[in-house]
């Protein structure tokens, strides 16, 4: 009975939401919570509590949601990944980008979502603990923009 509960903790998963990010009081109610290993070789970097970044009920911009679905730094190959889902009921244009210290572009995803989800996944290769921008742009039909701006720290 030892050498299971050995071999089963030596294999343990741990669940948990500590957070090496900006993103702490953005995201301060998603219920679903950061995968690690004992290894710790992907690192979260978000507080993963709420999965609402914004949900913008307005008269003139129409409503739209968005949600947060995971973001990590891999530390062994230094990658970064971020995703989110855009959601709407009327045709949107979005702007996704990820900007370092010095604003030069690092990743960007552009496209459009009408009546439905779209799921948006950054990944960038190669990158150095620090400070990082993640800009959301979204346009209407009348040219009317919401501009989300978020500081992402890596540690």
């Amino acid at each position: 009975m030892i050498n299971i509960t050995a071999f089963l903790l030596s294999h343990l998963i741990l669940f948990s939401s500590p957070s090496a990010s900006g993103f702490d009081n953005l995201f301060s109610k998603i219920k679903i919570n950061n995968l690690y290993t004992n290894s710790m070789k992907c690192m979260p970097t978000v507080n993963q509590v709420n999965g609402y970044l914004a949900k913008y009920n307005n008269d003139v911009f129409p409503d739209f949601i968005l949600n947060f679905n995971y973001s990590s730094y891999h530390k062994a190959i230094s990658a970064y990944k971020i995703s989110f889902s855009l959601e709407s009921e009327v045709m949107l244009h979005y702007s996704a980008s990820l900007l370092d210290s010095h604003n030069i572009e690092l990743d960007n995803k552009s496209g459009f979502v009408n009546n439905n989800i779209k799921t948006v996944n950054l990944e960038i290769l190669d990158i150095q603990p620090g400070e990082y921008q993640f800009i959301l742009e979204i346009i209407d039909d009348n040219k009317q923009m919401k501009e989300i701006t978020q500081t992402i720290v890596i540690p």
